[in-house]
């Protein structure tokens, strides 16, 4: 498998030992791949401090725009620099002095994208900068294991029952992030996403009405069981990155993912869990399946919280929830 040599916080403070003198030079350090190949990235740092990504890539076609990225202080632009082989155009990511650990991580990011994943350096940047921009722009906190238990809950259905049974144009259906009733919409059907790290099937439900199928449509829950595993290859990074696969060739719909991801509060400096999947199932909420309704709230009783146990339901079969999913 291939890897890069960086960047990291150690190469940063080893340019850090070693700044210019003047304001248009650079100390630097080659991005290499598997130990000794050159990339062609260079992670850089000017007199002041601040921290350098530069990728170097061919001048913009006559209906591109030129790169300009502001975000409350990451800056990313398209620069003709001479690292001493002649001018060169390069896209040039830096940040304040004070930023550079949140800056690595998005260093890192485009980094392994362009490299590992050959992606096109321009929209690469465009791609991460999006996915990153609401914890870097609003200075998020890290999220709590149940709150990153949920992210990998939907994107698990995403990756491998969504784009499995339909196709990825479907990612629209993905409502969760914009605070939609439901984690999941369209037309037919909703479905309701509750991940769990016991293998007891309780889930707990938001709201009476959280379980009342929509007018006209089905409405099916997802249950998800896993458990912690640092050994198992399914973790947010994962099955984002999967999606993203089935995404390259629709920047439309790509971006929207970005977004979506985005506005469920994952960024990168959340610890990114690792999960061992012990069951997934998927119910169809009909008459026998254990709901409160709204005839069923006591008088006087206008909101309630509740769980349900799921081993007094029983899962659909396969062919009925993918009858529904594909309409």
């Amino acid at each position: 498998m291939n890897s890069t040599n960086g960047p990291t916080l150690e190469m940063w403070n080893s340019l850090r030992r070693s700044l210019p003198e003047s304001s248009n030079e650079y100390s630097s350090l080659p991005i290499l791949i598997n130990g000794d190949s050159q990339t062609g990235i260079q992670i850089a740092m000017a007199f002041d401090g601040s921290p350098h990504l530069l990728v170097p890539m061919s001048s913009p076609q006559n209906y591109e725009s030129p790169l300009s990225i502001q975000l409350n202080g990451l800056t990313i632009t398209e620069k003709l620099l001479n690292l001493g082989q002649g001018p060169k155009s390069f896209i040039d990511a830096t940040a304040e002095p004070s930023n550079i650990e949140m800056f690595n991580l998005v260093a890192k990011e485009i980094v392994k994208q362009i490299i590992l994943h050959h992606g096109n350096p321009r929209q690469t940047c465009i791609n991460v900068v999006t996915r990153w921009k609401k914890f870097w722009a609003n200075n998020s906190k890290p999220l709590g294991y149940e709150q990153i238990l949920g992210i990998f809950g939907e994107l698990y259905f995403i990756n491998n029952i969504l784009i499995p049974t339909t196709d990825a144009n479907r990612i629209q259906y993905w409502r969760g992030p914009h605070g939609e009733r439901h984690d999941f919409q369209c037309e037919n059907w909703h479905l309701e996403v509750k991940s769990s790290s016991k293998l007891n099937p309780i889930v707990r439900i938001h709201g009476h009405d959280q379980l009342i199928p929509p007018y006209g449509k089905d409405l099916l829950l997802f249950f998800l069981a896993v458990s912690k595993e640092s050994g198992s290859k399914h973790c947010i990074e994962s099955e984002s990155n999967s999606i993203r696969e089935h995404l390259k060739h629709n920047l439309d719909l790509l971006n929207y993912f970005e977004d979506s991801l985005a506005e469920s509060g994952w960024g990168p400096a959340q610890e990114d869990i690792h999960f061992n999947i012990k069951r997934a199932d998927i119910y169809v909420v009909d008459k026998g399946f254990p709901t409160i309704g709204l005839n069923n709230l006591p008088t006087g009783i206008t909101q309630i919280d509740y769980n349900i146990d799921l081993n007094l339901a029983s899962a659909t079969d396969s062919k009925i929830w993918k009858t529904i999913i594909k309409r």
